[in-house]
């Protein structure tokens, strides 16, 4: 078997394996509107892209939602 038959049957292989594995893990996440007593709402700057957001977060298994706006 030629190098480069080779190098796409592994990348074939490992682009199943990738696709299985995203295929059989859930995740969400939350956010949460934060307001202040004069109505003013926070924003935050995310560290991945770009504009402003509602803070927020991914959940990790077994974490409460309102710990994961917090974190």
């Amino acid at each position: 078997m030629s190098l480069i038959r080779r190098l796409r049957q592994r990348a074939l292989t490992t682009a199943i394996i990738c696709f299985r594995a995203a295929l059989s893990q859930l995740a969400f996440g939350v956010s949460a509107i934060v307001t202040d007593e004069a109505g003013r709402v926070l924003l935050v700057r995310p560290r991945l892209g770009h504009g402003w957001a509602l803070p927020g977060g991914g959940v990790a298994a077994g974490e409460p939602p309102a710990e994961a706006v917090l974190g």
